[in-house]
């Protein structure tokens, strides 16, 4: 209840000055046209989401790497390494991990650089969210708030940037690569990455410029609606590629390791902690796959709203126009927020 009369406040403090909006905000005249936020909440609260929800993936991964430990250690074929392959089929043998040249070996990493894009692309998105949120609030004002979200969100890409990178993801060199084209991989990822970073470095440059926002955020706005776009692309193939796949593996190996210990247990408590095992590493699986699940939604969301405001830059509208979008913007925004804030109570368990 506390958290929730927090929220409500910030809410109420980010809306307050819709109201003052007038026809100069978005019109293309000479009056100075900055983008800002009248309060500092859009980007306070963005941090504040990302930080709660890279913390729910990095406690997620390391009760995931317990999981582990208890895979390793249930069969004497398998034994700890980067990468341990896992038997596909029992038809064969018994015997849980195999030879990685074993016709049905499947890879399953359990030390994997790629356990660093989840907190990452959870603190991006909070600050993309804030740039969107400033981004809806605009006044004829200096932007210190707008600089500051825009810079924010790029510290925030660049961070997922040198994840993906540790993964083995790198950005398309080629022009054949560019983004827009109709493919969803870890490269892709950072290519788009790699392309919203540059778009936010060159509005920084012109933030304290009206009529170079406008143009800027008009003319080149679309690209990092692509790029958001084949961001969350990217980051799907990868959940699926990496962690849906293996994860999969890991869980089917794991049941297996259970049963037989359960067969040669007969003392109850002793039956039960072994399940308690169990049930725990499934659920953490649940849970990364679902927050991942969750982040992409609202990249989905921030694209559209970003395309939306882009639109209302270009257009001349009225004072009420003006008032009704930056209300329904700032609305979206705080959804956004409040659910990746919320990511770890809202996702349960597999029971």
């Amino acid at each position: 209840m506390r958290r929730d009369g927090h929220i409500r406040s910030l809410r109420q403090a980010a809306r307050w000055p819709m109201a003052l909006a007038t026809a100069a905000l978005l019109s293309a005249c000479a009056t100075p046209i900055v983008l800002v936020s009248e309060t500092q909440s859009f980007v306070a609260a963005g941090r504040n989401a990302g930080t709660a929800a890279a913390a729910f993936f990095e406690r997620a991964r390391q009760r995931q790497l317990a999981a582990n430990v208890l895979l390793v250690a249930s069969d004497p074929s398998c034994q700890w390494a980067q990468t341990i392959y896992l038997r596909g089929d029992f038809s064969d043998g018994t015997s849980l991990c195999v030879d990685k040249n074993a016709t049905h070996a499947l890879p399953y990493p359990i030390e994997s650089a790629d356990e660093t894009i989840a907190p990452a692309l959870a603190e991006a998105v909070g600050a993309l969210a804030a740039y969107v949120g400033e981004l809806g609030m605009l006044t004829d004002k200096p932007a210190p708030r707008f600089t500051q979200a825009v810079a924010d969100a790029g510290a925030r890409l660049k961070t997922l940037q040198d994840a993906l990178k540790a993964a083995g993801f790198e950005p398309a060199t080629e022009a054949a690569d560019a983004i827009g084209k109709a493919t969803t991989d870890g490269k892709d990822a950072a290519t788009a990455v790699a392309g919203m970073i540059d778009y936010l470095s060159g509005l920084a440059a012109v933030s304290q410029q009206a009529d170079a926002v406008r143009r800027y955020v008009a003319s080149d706005g679309a690209k990092v609606e692509t790029q958001i776009a084949t961001l969350r692309e990217g980051v799907k193939a990868i959940q699926v590629g990496v962690v849906v796949t293996s994860g999969q593996v890991a869980r089917n190996s794991i049941v297996i390791a259970t049963n037989r210990k359960l067969r040669a247990m007969t003392d109850f408590q002793q039956r039960r902690d072994t399940l308690a095992q169990l049930v725990t590493a499934l659920e953490e699986q649940h849970r990364i796959d679902a927050g991942l699940a969750a982040t992409e939604t609202m990249l989905s969301q921030l694209e559209s709203q970003h395309r939306t405001l882009r639109g209302f830059v270009a257009d001349k509208p009225t004072p009420q126009q003006v008032a009704q979008v930056r209300k329904e913007q700032s609305d979206l925004v705080w959804d956004v927020i409040g659910r990746l804030g919320g990511l770890a109570g809202a996702i349960g368990g597999v029971l």
